[in-house]
This record gives structure tokens, C-alpha cells and sequence, in this order.
């Protein structure tokens, strides 16, 4: 190592040391003073979504104008949707590797009285419970850096530039996808109740596997959410608080808000991105099943960071 790079890391080093308590007491101040905290994270918010500071990277004809067209729709609705995203054959290529991920989930909590999360040591994907008995949603999860251990076609999801193009332009700093979730939805007696997923930035695209119609399950969404609604900040001032278990907003809160629902059905291949701190939720299967890949992007922003360093909870 350089004198050069020794002395920059250790005055890094002081610096984030010294950060600390005042991260702390900034940290302290927005837990307990819920208009300091509305304050800050309108702030945050307005700047993101007003900075332009990264270069994109253009790609050739077809792929480019899907691109530019996804990254705008995104700032506009928090919505936007891909037609046709994967082939056919890339679609059948995927349900075949789903039915083998189905099977092997059958079998992990075939004789367990654990209903939690269990990962394979293998493949070291995770094996998600749930609430599977109120909305029979059937999970494996698998992480960027455990790719090459994924199926093929969660692989080429966990490494698709042009997602990562598409958010890095929405996020305005480079970004990669963290996990693609593999899911299937049969018949059940609820959905899922309103909610964000985050109050950081993250984008999720949810590429469907079967054709999916409103009696499949489809998730739905309440556009134009993903900045900063009327009567939403309490719900983030929550989350901030305590956790990602507060990211449900009552009823009256989200029929308060302008807008028609729009629900996510579509063919098979199809790509749907949202911006998950718009309010959104999956619904209740009655017919057949739904599958589909889902891949979620974090961006770094300085929003991000700054909610990170500030709140005490691991996951915000």
C-alpha cells in the first residue's frame, strides 16, 4: 500500500469515527421529532429525484428507447411496464427451473415444524415460509453474490444490464441488482394488505412467468405514490422508527390518495418495474397459479445513506 493510500484511509477511518455521535443525536432528533423528520425526508426526496449528475450508458437502437422510455415512466408514475421482455423460450426455460424450485421447497418444509427461513447449503438460496398458510405464496430467494450457484435464467435476471440501466438512470448513480426472488401464488383466502416496501430507494422488476389476469393474483398499484403522497410521511416516520413491519398505511390513507388502481397483469415474458415506496400490494389468487422472477435493485443515493446512518434499524 502507498504513504498516499495508508493516509487517505486512516483520515477516512477519523472521519467516519467522528461521524458517529453525530449520527447518533441526528439519528435521535428524527426518531422523536416526527416534523424534523418530515422535514428532512422531503428534502431528501426532492433532491433525488431533481439531480442529474450520472452519465448514462447508451445502448444500440431498440434497447436504448426501451431504456430511456422505463427510466422516464419511473420518474413520472413509479410504474412501468416492459412487454415481452423475455422470449418464449427464455420463458419456458424458466418455468421448467421453477417447477424444480417448487419441488425442492415442498421438500425442505416437507417434515419441519420450523416455518421460518431456511438456506440450502448448497446453492445457498433461502427458503421463505412466510404467511404461506393466508396467502399460499411460495418463495426462494438468491443473492448477487451466489449467482453463479442460481439457475440460469435467475442468473441472467441477476445480471440483466439493461435493468441496471434502467434503474442506474432512475437512481442517477450506477446500480445492480442485490436478489431475484423466485415466487409462486396458488389459490388462496386473502392477498396482501397495502403497503411500501422500503422508505430508501429500490426498485423491484417482476417478470411474469404464466400469463396473469385479475383472478391470478396480480400485484397491484396506486401510481404517482413515490413522492412523498399526501398522508403517507407518518407511515414513513414508523418505518424510520421501528422497521419495515410499520410499512402498512391504514385503508383510509390509501383510498385518500389520487389515482385509479392499476394492476399488474400481463403475458408471460412480460416485465413490470416499480418503484417499491409507491403503495402497492399483491391480491387475492382464485384461479390456477401465478409465477414470476422478481429482481430487486437498491440505489445507493444519498438518500439512502444519510436514512441508513440515521436510523436504528437494520432495515429501513
Amino acid at each position: 500500500m502507498s504513504l498516499y493510500s495508508s493516509i487517505t484511509r486512516r483520515i477516512e477511518k477519523v472521519s467516519r469515527s467522528a461521524r458517529r455521535p453525530m449520527d447518533r443525536w441526528q439519528g435521535s432528533m428524527l426518531q422523536n421529532d416526527f416534523e424534523r423528520f418530515a422535514s428532512v425526508y422531503e428534502r431528501l426526496t426532492n433532491e433525488r429525484f431533481t439531480a442529474r449528475r450520472r452519465r448514462p450508458r447508451t445502448a444500440d437502437g431498440a434497447d436504448e428507447e426501451l431504456i430511456a422510455t422505463a427510466a422516464e415512466q419511473l420518474r413520472t408514475s413509479g410504474v412501468a411496464v416492459c412487454r415481452g421482455w423475455w422470449d418464449a423460450d427464455t420463458v419456458a426455460q424458466a418455468i421448467d427451473e421453477m417447477s424444480v424450485l417448487e419441488t425442492q421447497w415442498r421438500e425442505v418444509f416437507a417434515d419441519r415444524e420450523e416455518r421460518g427461513t431456511i438456506k440450502d447449503e448448497r446453492s445457498l438460496a433461502s427458503y421463505f415460509y412466510g404467511n404461506y398458510r393466508e396467502n399460499q405464496r411460495l418463495r426462494v430467494n438468491f443473492h448477487r453474490q451466489h449467482a453463479a450457484l442460481a439457475p440460469a435464467t435467475v442468473r441472467r435476471l441477476l445480471t440483466d444490464d439493461r435493468l441496471a440501466e434502467i434503474t442506474s438512470r432512475y437512481f442517477d448513480t450506477d446500480t445492480e441488482c442485490g436478489y431475484v426472488l423466485a415466487e409462486r401464488l396458488d389459490p388462496a383466502p386473502q392477498g396482501d394488505r397495502w403497503h411500501v416496501d422500503r422508505i430508501v430507494d429500490q426498485v423491484k422488476a417482476m417478470v411474469l412467468l404464466t400469463d396473469v389476469e385479475v383472478a391470478h393474483g396480480p400485484i397491484r398499484f396506486k401510481p404517482d405514490t413515490h413522492r412523498n403522497p399526501p398522508g403517507m410521511m407518518q407511515t414513513y416516520h414508523r418505518v424510520f422508527q421501528r422497521g419495515v413491519d410499520e410499512a402498512y398505511p391504514s385503508e383510509t390513507i390509501v383510498d385518500a390518495l389520487d389515482g385509479e388502481v392499476e394492476f399488474g397483469t400481463g403475458r408471460a415474458g412480460d416485465c413490470i418495474i416499480f418503484d417499491t415506496l409507491g403503495v402497492h400490494s399483491g391480491t387475492q389468487c382464485t384461479a390456477d397459479y401465478r409465477q414470476v422472477f422478481v429482481a430487486a435493485f437498491c440505489g445507493q443515493t444519498e438518500k439512502t445513506r444519510q436514512l441508513e446512518r440515521w436510523s436504528r434499524q437494520s432495515w429501513i
